[in-house]
């Protein structure tokens, strides 16, 4: 499916990026955090914790973000971490993507069962676009997943693992992460039919990127 043209593709940046991400595989170490549009630093996180992680377990994780307050909430792990990040300037709410980060070797990330809510609906799952599992040192991303009309509030759910089987990964090297994009709505917008409203109108690029970390 395609870009249902409501924003100009020349300016979509990212809002904010939910990360769970392990810091010291070998000493249980993990992050919670939550980053703006710059990768710098999180601008909220649980600190760097030890956790009861498993290699291998499967966790739940919710996202939720309001778009008229900016207040977005990042569960996962028995561990939440909010923060306010409101929309630029004449921008608008108008995609998100997932991604799953691995260690070269013995290591991998996995985001399942995805599900998203709209505006307060049902959670639904989003055609093709079913996980993301990322194996010795790939990048794996899911393509644009489009909003086709204005939210007020947006949530996605769903399960992570990590599989490090005792060993030492750091940094990003371990990572799964969900990422909200904005940008400038365009005047001859499109307005979608009733056919197209609400949750079902979300959209996705059934393409996921691989890469190997240089």
């Amino acid at each position: 499916m395609t870009d249902p043209g409501r924003y100009s593709s020349a300016t979509y940046v990212t809002l904010l990026e939910a990360r769970a991400r392990l810091d010291n595989a070998g000493a249980g170490s993990w992050k919670t955090a939550i980053w703006g549009s710059s990768t710098v630093a999180p601008v909220a996180t649980s600190g760097n914790y030890i956790s009861d992680w498993v290699s291998g377990q499967t966790y739940q994780f919710q996202f939720d973000y309001n778009v008229a307050t900016g207040l977005a909430t990042w569960l996962i792990n028995n561990r939440t971490v909010s923060t306010t990040l409101a929309l630029g300037s004449g921008k608008g709410l108008a995609a998100l993507q997932f991604e799953a980060r691995s260690k070269a070797g013995s290591f991998m990330t996995a985001v399942e069962g995805l599900e998203l809510s709209a505006n307060g609906s049902g959670f639904a799952s989003v055609a093709g676009l079913g996980s993301l599992v990322s194996s010795n040192g790939t990048l794996v991303t899911s393509g644009r997943i489009y909003l086709a009309q204005d939210v007020t509030t947006l949530s996605a759910r769903g399960t992570m693992k990590f599989d490090f089987q005792g060993g030492t990964a750091s940094g990003d090297n371990m990572r799964a992460a969900i990422r909200l994009l904005q940008a400038d709505a365009v005047s001859t917008a499109l307005v979608p039919t009733p056919g197209v409203l609400g949750l079902a109108a979300m959209t996705v690029i059934v393409v996921v990127r691989r890469g190997r970390r240089g």
